[in-house]
């Protein structure tokens, strides 16, 4: 990640990017829990949303929380039973991606017999943060009991974690919890290379690594680069909320595992971190073709619980059910002149525009555009509702699409070299890690859309959310984080220093992953296709109409801290050029809406100068403590004036003033 610092006005100024973390943000690994014996939903064991069986507690005989060999022996006989009455789903994609996939086999590197490895072998990083994008650590899982791989797919979607020790960077750590996750990376992959749910305070609940106290590991379905989580993370934490990602190898009882993405959790510590709080209420709308895209279906409750998971404890269930109901009823329903004034009491409008801007320009093609799933939800305590990208490793495709204006190839088009298969699952559920299994079978690269797709492709498909973009002065900002996502975090010259220095660390790592999904030579072409992708994406956007012609620009900002009674506002003061008017977006706390304040050009606000393009404006006075938030907006002329925006992340990544000077 870049570390954005600019001085103004004699203060110092830092985007919220740079800042430190202010709290461990530890993943979650465990979905919502539903009784023993309980069926699944639709779409497999745990059912399309991929909903956790809690059978901990009835085997629990010591009541410590922990079920050690001798309740675990129980519990497995009763998890497998209940899986064979529940028949071999295969989760909520249905096993297959759209269209089928075709008959040509990938390429795959030739078997050979596994590699050791042990932590003598291996480098260290004990300064560098658990999600550094630019190392990748080697993770080593100890189990003691030969069978550990057949007892995580036994108690995969339980409640139930298998014990092992893990050692990195010199260190060990005793009695970690390890599951099987995922869900088409689970069902629809072959052999042993599944994705790793890892918690280290199964027992000693203080452990952690790095300050995180879970971990997930993804196993690069349908990636042959290994690299599009990390990516997918460069591009959007510049601009908004996203979770953190980087690789790991992975080393279990002294084999190689070979190269995982380390992606970070939505979790109370993701939101403490990005907003300043632990309170509000998380949902997760998971992978699916019945994906409602925040659609209004009634007022039932169970007419959703379907296409989303409630991943908060809350004190009253319905309650928060009926506020995901009421936002969907205002976003749907609400006539269209009255938007602007309803939307956003229920909806932060802005973070909304950042993440629909996200989708189009990394061509998600498992998110909101091409499904109308696999994103996430946070009400913060102000009770509006902000969505956030989830789950990015099949960004930037060369094909794909959907709904949202994209049309789909033929259904038996194979892809191109290099782009990243959709794998068809094996006919059975693997019993034993070391049963025979068929290599994956390809489908077309789900690319969200074509890389030469409009940018305002979703305003011809069915999206609720594309509601947004019939309000003027939403489009315009949402074209304004499109611009910026490409020119300053897509744009292969500010991506391509980060992908070529971890082309160089992975290629001997791939080269020696016997149970990567896809094999070195594929990782190869997966590379370079990525770069043609970048290109042709980046081309295709920034000569779009919607791109064309002048457009304003926030040149510089002065700012200073005013103190009156006690309380302290910032005086800000932006030189713009090719704007009619600008405004200053303002917040005490990361949590809450920003507030409008027109700037004005007429030296009243201490710039001493009238008609020069210096605009300025005053916050509301706030306590003498904390952090203030803001961004300057610049507003060129017309009904479809176009705005810039400083720092270009908006209310995502303002700059952040320390209220009360050191």
């Amino acid at each position: 990640m870049r570390h954005l610092v600019a001085r103004l006005g004699g203060l110092a100024f830092t985007s919220i990017l740079s800042l430190a973390p202010l709290a461990a943000q530890p993943p979650e690994g465990r979905e919502p829990a539903r009784e023993p014996g309980a069926p699944a939903a639709p779409g497999g064991p745990g059912g399309a949303a991929g909903r956790e069986q809690a059978i901990k507690g009835k085997f629990d005989v010591n009541h410590d929380g922990v079920l050690d060999a001798a309740e675990r022996a129980p519990a497995r006989a009763f998890a497998k039973e209940n899986r064979r009455q529940q028949g071999p789903g295969r989760g909520g994609r249905g096993g297959r991606g759209p269209g089928g996939p075709p008959d040509e086999q990938p390429t795959v590197d030739a078997p050979r017999a596994p590699s050791q490895i042990s932590p003598r072998d291996v480098e260290s990083f004990p300064e560098a943060s658990l999600y550094d994008p630019g190392v990748i650590r080697t993770l080593f899982l100890t189990f003691p009991q030969p069978d550990w791989f057949e007892e995580c797919v036994d108690f995969y979607r339980t409640d139930v974690e298998v014990p092992a020790t893990m050692f990195v960077d010199g260190k060990e750590y005793a009695d970690i919890g390890v599951g099987f996750r995922g869900n088409s990376s689970y069902f629809t992959v072959g052999g042993k290379k599944k994705s790793f749910a890892l918690s280290l305070d199964l027992v000693r609940k203080d452990q952690r690594l790095y300050g995180y106290k879970s971990l997930n590991l993804l196993n690069a379905h349908a990636d042959a680069s290994f690299l599009r989580e990390a990516i997918h993370a460069c591009v959007a934490r510049r601009f908004t909320a996203a979770f953190k990602a980087n690789l790991v190898r992975l080393v279990v009882n002294g084999e190689n595992w070979g190269v995982y993405a380390n992606v970070q959790q939505f979790n109370n510590e993701f939101i403490d971190d990005e907003f300043g709080t632990r309170k509000g209420v998380r949902w997760k709308a998971p992978a699916n073709f019945r994906g409602s895209g925040l659609a209004y279906l009634g007022d039932k409750r169970a007419d959703y619980e379907a296409c989303y998971q409630l991943k908060s404890s809350v004190d009253d269930e319905d309650a928060a059910w009926q506020h995901l109901i009421a936002m969907s009823k205002v976003l749907n329903e609400t006539p269209l002149e009255q938007l602007e004034s309803e939307l956003p009491k229920v909806l932060d409008v802005d973070a909304t525009l950042r993440f629909l801007a996200l989708d189009a320009v990394v061509l998600d093609g498992d998110g909101y555009g091409s499904r109308g799933s696999d994103f996430v939800l946070w009400e913060g305590p102000d009770g509006r509702f902000r969505p956030l990208p989830y789950d990015s490793n099949e960004i930037m495709g060369s094909g794909g699409g959907g709904r949202g204006g994209a049309r789909r190839g033929p259904p038996n088009q194979a892809p191109p070299d290099g782009a990243p298969p959709l794998v068809r699952p094996t006919t059975n559920e693997p019993a034993s890690g070391d049963a025979p299994t068929p290599p994956p079978r390809p489908a077309r690269p789900m690319g969200g859309a074509s890389p030469t797709s409009s940018p305002l492709a979703l305003e011809d498909g069915d999206r609720p959310l594309a509601r947004l973009l019939k309000v003027s002065a939403w489009k315009a900002r949402y074209l304004a984080y499109v611009r910026a996502m490409v020119r300053e975090g897509l744009d292969w010259s500010v991506l391509s220093p980060f992908v070529e220095n971890m082309r160089g660390k992975l290629d001997p790592l791939v080269r020696d992953d016997d149970k990567a999904l896809y094999g070195h030579a594929a990782f190869v072409r997966s590379l370079d296709a990525l770069k043609a992708v970048v290109e042709s994406r980046t081309k295709a956007v920034l000569e779009h109409a919607s791109m064309q012609g002048a457009w304003p620009s926030v040149e510089s900002v002065d700012c200073q801290l005013v103190e009156r009674d006690g309380r302290v506002s910032v005086q800000v003061h932006a030189k713009v050029t090719g704007a009619a008017r600008a405004t200053l977006w303002a917040s005490d706390s990361r949590s809450q809406a920003f507030t409008p304040v027109p700037m004005l050009d007429d030296g009243a606000n201490g710039d001493g100068q009238k008609g020069d393009g210096v605009f300025g404006a005053s916050t509301a006075a706030w306590e003498k403590k904390g952090r203030g938030y803001v961004f300057v907006e610049a507003i060129g002329a017309g009904d479809d004036a176009r705005v810039a925006l400083s720092p270009s992340g908006g209310s995502g990544r303002p700059w952040v003033i320390e209220l009360k000077a050191k």
